[in-house]
């Protein structure tokens, strides 16, 4: 119901009823609902805040255990061979022996100061024992090769030389600091004999460090959900908090950030005063203007839609009037252009459907004389054979062998038709020129049954009976040969006829290669011209025609036909 009285209201009313239910509607909704509106955005903010101060902390902590897993990967692989030495030698050592093993000692130190470069701001705490557990790496302040007798610290890791070579990680307090170790068995590749254990320690004021900038409570659990460590007040239940959390990827652990919503509380006031004066004083803005901007935006499509009842209604020399270069004065001439091409169109169609109309009388013409005409001459040639006159008869069999084919001119043949229909207009020129042309043909089977445009060999023949034949020699002769060589067919047609000047010849291939007439219309190339454009319009510009002159004094024309069917 609402839909259909909406459709019923013209467009300007419609923009003006936008204007008032998008301006009233909100701002009576805003006057209701403002506090717990910005209460809402100020909490999404503060939990975009803590979203990305937990983003930073957490890529913070994910590249320091980045950093030790790959310490530890690294002494676990130990596709280092030279490493991997150095740890078998000392594995078992209880001092310095010999200046070899001090030198696998500075390999061994030197190596573990390249892998924590990256975490040198952490203060990590890393030391390696060896089978012997005595220390032979590490930044304890304990002399190398001194005995770790600690047995309460390495069983809160419940690291065992036999077990496997996994990752174990376990807090840990000296008299001093807090920290979080991970530990990690060596093992050798080869022979899988324990080498050593790998102790990387995290401290506590590293924690610390990370969660100073946290405003509120911020925790760190491990995989199983245990508390590693945790900074500022505990949760209070009794407020309301924004909790925020995110978990590291390597290893399973959660970052937990809480914040208490009610220290926003002053910013939520402030924001709901400026929201609500802002508004109110947009309100007022937005309705003055708003008649204003709906008059601009509705006056070009009443002209638009005027010119296009207009138009509709015969007046086709209406157009619509453009000011401006907006998207309304870009529709304008798009229309205008529109408008002018629909006229075009109409004067296309009516011209074309009179040319029509005249070319479908002309058609029905031109197939009741033609065949009138075969059907006389037919009838003629009847009585010549009943009469005994065979030769009378036989010239009127090839000329109604000709007229036929110019009848269906617009058929394909084939090349043994085309050269059957070349000796019935050879037989006309004989009677009508008293001229005898011996004509030879030589066709491979495959050649002979290969279609082409119907009369498009004739121009050539009639060019060499016309102009080469001119002088009526003693024994003319043309001679046509065709073959199919790869995917391509030959036809060659030569006379011997009294051919042409070099200069008229080159002139002619010019003609022959740019497909257009000379100035003199009787001259040799008007047929030749029709054939080369006949031959591409069927065969697509791979086909060609050319010409040149033959021993026999003669012109010898060569067609190159692609074998695709005719386009």
């Amino acid at each position: 119901m609402l839909r259909k009285r909406l459709n019923q209201i013209s467009l300007y009313q419609r923009i003006q009823l936008s204007f008032i239910i998008f301006i009233i509607l909100p701002f009576a909704i805003i006057t209701y609902n403002t506090y717990t509106s910005i209460r809402e955005n100020v909490a999404r903010n503060v939990k975009e805040t803590n979203l990305n101060t937990v983003d930073v902390i957490a890529d913070n902590l994910n590249k320091t255990v980045e950093s030790i897993l790959f310490t530890s990967l690294y002494f676990a692989e130990l596709k280092d061979t030279e490493m991997l030495e150095s740890l078998r030698v000392l594995s078992e050592s209880t001092r310095f022996s010999d200046y070899d093993k001090y030198r696998h000692y500075r390999r061994l130190s030197e190596m573990s100061s390249v892998l924590m470069t990256q975490t040198i701001d952490a203060d990590l705490r890393m030391f390696m024992l060896n089978a012997q557990n005595r220390i032979i790496m590490g930044n304890l302040n304990q002399p190398m090769f001194s005995l770790f007798l600690d047995e309460s610290f390495q069983s809160a890791g419940s690291i065992h030389t036999d077990g496997q070579s996994y990752m174990q990680w376990f807090s840990w307090q000296d008299e001093s600091r807090t920290y979080y170790y991970a530990a990690k068995n060596i093992k050798d590749p080869v022979t899988q004999t324990h080498l050593a254990t790998l102790y990387i320690g995290i401290p506590e004021t590293y924690f610390k460090k990370q969660f100073q900038s946290a405003s509120g409570t911020m925790k760190l659990l491990d995989q199983q959900g245990d508390v590693i460590v945790s900074y500022a007040s505990l949760k209070n239940d009794s407020e309301e908090w924004i909790h925020t959390e995110k978990v590291i990827n390597n290893l399973g652990w959660k970052l937990v950030y809480d914040t208490p919503i009610s220290q926003e509380e002053t910013l939520v006031s402030q924001e709901f005063l400026f929201s609500f004066l802002s508004i109110g004083s947009f309100f007022i803005l937005f309705l003055v203007f708003s008649i204003y901007l709906a008059r601009r935006i509705t006056t070009p499509i009443y002209h638009l839609r005027n010119t296009a009842k207009r138009y509709v209604a015969g007046d086709r020399d209406i157009r619509m009037k453009v000011q401006g270069r907006d998207e309304m004065a870009l529709l304008g001439n798009v229309f205008n252009r529109m408008l002018d091409d629909i006229n075009r169109l109409i004067e296309q169609v009516e011209t074309e459907q009179e040319e029509k109309r005249e070319i479908e009388m002309q058609a029905l013409f031109s197939q009741i004389r033609p065949h009138f005409l075969l059907n006389t001459l037919n009838s003629i040639k009847v009585e010549l054979l009943m009469a005994g006159d065979t030769v009378h008869s036989q010239i009127l069999a090839s000329l109604i062998s000709l007229l036929r084919s110019y009848v269906r001119a617009h058929e394909p043949s084939t090349l043994e038709e085309e050269c059957r229909l070349l000796e019935s207009y050879l037989k006309i020129m004989h009677i009508r020129n008293r001229l005898e042309i011996d004509f030879c043909r030589h066709l491979t089977q495959e050649a002979a049954n290969f279609q082409i445009p119907r009369l498009m060999l004739q121009p050539i023949i009639e060019n060499a009976v016309i102009h080469g034949f001119a002088m009526h020699p003693e024994h003319a002769r043309i001679r046509l040969d065709a073959d199919m060589i790869g995917r391509k067919l030959f036809i060659t047609i030569s006379d011997n006829g009294r051919g042409m000047p070099e200069d008229k010849l080159q002139e002619l291939i010019v003609k022959l290669q740019q497909q257009r007439e000379g100035e003199d219309s009787s001259a040799h190339g008007i047929g030749l011209i029709n054939v080369i454009r006949r031959l591409k319009l069927a065969y697509g510009n791979e086909a060609s025609l050319k010409v040149r002159s033959n021993d026999d004094s003669g012109l010898t024309f060569e067609l190159e036909i692609p074998c695709h069917k005719m386009l």
